[in-house]
């Protein structure tokens, strides 16, 4: 994949695909997306508050069983007409590291949020289109995002399920629901890039067509294929917030082989920006221009691998290792590994661009053993994992999800903005600029 790839979304239409890090057949890197300012922050130089809640479990917890789906990392977001203190609460957003920027149900949004139109009035929709033909559809809107003492300005979102679904946009509009976690009210992309998309900047055919201009938000007629500036696209919020925009930190408690009911876990705003944030001697991987690193598992180089919370488990061939079984195509397990056994000291070695890397090990158990026992009590597991869901189109991907971040402080670098930093397990200081993740 060239730099027309960054992003491409799986729906969770069984309990195991993936949420967002395959999303958009084909978004621009930071090479292309024409975001050359740097943002350079030193240790300390912020003391808003810059902490925010994060927890994994099954929400929602209905007749005292969980209804949700299993690792799924969640988060509470505020958003505000642009400018006002007119704000809504949004709980149950899901929190991806694999894509950028906020997209809400519009069944959850009940503020009146302002268009983003171009300059012929026209209203700028967004098609997110997914590997099982499925799309989601909506306009994009702007919104001040609040998150603890952090507040990114009108910020443009969107707003999944508005009016109907242009012929361009072909694809299952009932299963636009379904490209979120059950539960969930959104998706929050707190990934390595800023936008979603730099190639739709130049092009509306370098892709599958992304944005649509529309003359209104709810006529499917009249919707073109539309190029769009960067400051109109989705945004990663992180880096429009005033200090604290260098990346993100996620950090998850251990969770034992048998799984627990719920970890709650803390995402820091800012890399090296204040005493909570700093890099300190984690390991920084610096990604291709796409935002992928290489795996090399069973003796096999999978090029095209990156990290995303979003994912609900580690996503890789069967044909890796043997043994290694699918679950049945119906019931919970669906799209998960069903080996006979719990499947012990399985380690792929993870490099980036420069070749920096390490060995990250791992386990991959029954997940219809794990569900059978443990479904309706726990919802948080370190050791499932599935075939790749998108193997047609991206065939050499290896995915690292939310059990990889268990037990983990996971540092994410964006595009463009710059940690400069002497606690690097290097001397003198070092300026880190992203895309990188370290951990």
């Amino acid at each position: 994949m060239k730099l027309t790839k960054r992003l491409v979304l799986v729906p969770f239409a069984s309990a195991a695909l993936l949420l967002a890090s395959f999303f958009l057949t084909g978004c621009g890197s930071s090479s292309s997306s024409g975001s050359t300012s740097t943002t350079t922050s030193t240790t300390t130089a912020s003391t808003v508050t810059n902490t925010h809640q994060i927890l994994v479990d099954g929400f929602p917890f209905v007749n005292g069983v969980f209804t949700g789906a299993p690792n799924a990392l969640y988060t509470a977001v505020q958003i505000c007409v642009p400018g006002t203190t007119t704000c809504q609460n949004l709980v149950n957003i899901q929190v991806d590291t694999g894509s950028s920027g906020l997209r809400i149900l519009s069944s959850a949004l009940s503020l009146t949020l302002p268009l983003k139109t171009d300059p012929n009035g026209r209203i700028y929709n967004e098609c997110a289109r997914y590997s099982d033909g499925s799309t989601q559809w909506g306009p994009i809107e702007s919104a001040d995002i609040r998150l603890e003492g952090e507040v990114a300005s009108a910020v443009p979102v969107q707003i999944i399920g508005v009016g109907n679904v242009p012929a361009g946009c072909s694809g299952n509009a009932a299963s636009e629901r379904l490209a979120i976690a059950p539960g969930a009210n959104g998706v929050l992309g707190i990934g390595m890039f800023r936008q979603d998309c730099a190639a739709c900047v130049t092009s509306t055919t370098a892709v599958p067509a992304t944005y649509f201009t529309c003359p209104n938000t709810n006529s499917a007629t009249g919707c073109t294929p539309s190029t769009i500036a960067l400051t109109n696209q989705l945004q990663n919020p992180v880096w429009m917030f005033p200090q604290d925009n260098t990346g993100v930190v996620i950090t998850l408690p251990a969770v034992n082989d048998s799984g627990v009911a719920q970890v709650n876990g803390t995402m820091y705003f800012g890399v090296g920006t204040q005493a909570d944030n700093v890099l300190g001697s984690a390991q920084v991987q610096v990604p291709d221009a796409n935002g992928h690193l290489s795996t090399t598992f069973n003796s096999v180089t999978y090029p095209n691998s990156f990290f995303a919370t979003g994912a609900r488990g580690h996503y890789f061939p069967a044909s890796a290792v043997a043994g290694l079984n699918p679950c049945p195509t119906t019931g919970s397990a669906a799209g998960f590994y069903c080996p006979s056994s719990t499947l012990t000291g399985l380690s792929g070695l993870v490099k980036d661009s420069t070749g920096v890397g390490g060995s990250i090990s791992f386990n991959v158990a029954n997940a219809a053993t794990l569900f059978a026992f443990n479904f309706g009590n726990n919802r948080v597991f370190n050791n499932l994992a599935g075939p790749n869901p998108n193997a047609a189109a991206n065939p050499n991907a290896f995915v690292w999800g939310l059990p990889f971040f268990l037990g983990r402080t996971v540092f994410i670098g964006i595009e463009g903005q710059a940690v400069v930093t002497s606690a690097l397990a290097v001397s003198p200081a070092v300026t880190k600029t992203g895309p990188w993740i370290a951990y």
